[in-house]
């Protein structure tokens, strides 16, 4: 992973997704965990003692058939309700435990493809954690996309690193998002995997990129506001009715006549 060590090396929102940066502003994920959860992902909270039958590591999930690109997870997931999922999932935490390289179909459940796919397990993928996506350019000996490949973690490149709360697989609340390609830093509450109240976007020098305030999409900047926290969010309701009324006022503007 070429450019990881760059992105959570940054002295400005780097590190621990948990730890105060950006002149210490807090966030609501740890008052979340140690008020829900015994346990957490262990690159974020200590690995000693976490439940295995909650925890996962999640190696090489691959977003679409014999597309190169992946996604690594690590996540304290709160339920699964589709027993295939689980032995899915189980089969696949097994696996990555066992550091194997390269990966056959005979090798993990439901033995029918090298890698699970995004789709078939997503909907399993509710909790905390940290997912890593990534492009491998590495290649088996019959030609086709392996990150399993021996030595070949310098072929690998993050395109993004997003760590929070996940519903479905999609981001749902606080989250952090370092892009692997600008090294900027998204910060906010998110809905369905977009952003959804208060938000921000930094570039690698701690400056705004897009102006903090709420959102109701990350195009959609409803009103421009500056935060002492990002302990809590608006309440739903109160997001949807200051976009509605945005869009009311500029449907209410009246083009001048030239």
């Amino acid at each position: 992973m070429t450019n990881l060590k760059r992105l959570l090396g940054s002295k400005v929102f780097g590190g621990s997704v948990l730890v105060k940066r950006l002149e210490g502003r807090k966030n609501s994920l740890k008052k979340e965990i140690e008020t829900g959860l015994e346990d957490f992902m262990p690159r974020l909270k200590g690995a000693i003692g976490t439940n295995k039958e909650k925890f996962y590591t999640l190696e090489n999930v691959q977003l679409q058939k014999g597309a190169p690109e992946f996604v690594d997870i690590w996540i304290y997931i709160e339920r699964i309700e589709n027993p295939e999922q689980r032995k899915m999932l189980d089969s696949l935490h097994e696996l990555t435990q066992d550091r194997v390289c390269s990966w056959k179909a005979q090798m993990l459940y439901p033995y029918t493809h090298k890698f699970l796919m995004w789709d078939d397990i997503a909907p399993a993928l509710n909790g905390y954690g940290r997912f890593m996506y990534f492009r491998s350019f590495a290649k088996c000996l019959k030609g086709s996309v392996d990150p399993t490949v021996p030595d070949s973690e310098e072929d690998h490149w993050i395109t993004v690193i997003k760590e929070g709360r996940f519903e479905r697989g999609k981001a749902e609340g606080y989250q952090r998002h370092l892009s692997g390609f600008n090294g900027h830093c998204k910060l906010g509450f998110f809905s369905d995997d977009e952003p959804y109240g208060k938000f921000v976007v930094y570039d690698t020098h701690g400056k705004e990129w897009k102006k903090e305030g709420v959102y109701f999409r990350e195009n959609e900047l409803i009103r421009e506001e500056k935060f002492e926290s990002f302990e809590n969010n608006y309440p739903p309701d109160v997001v949807n009715q200051m976009y509605l009324d945005v869009r009311k006022a500029k449907e209410d503007v009246v083009p001048v006549p030239h």
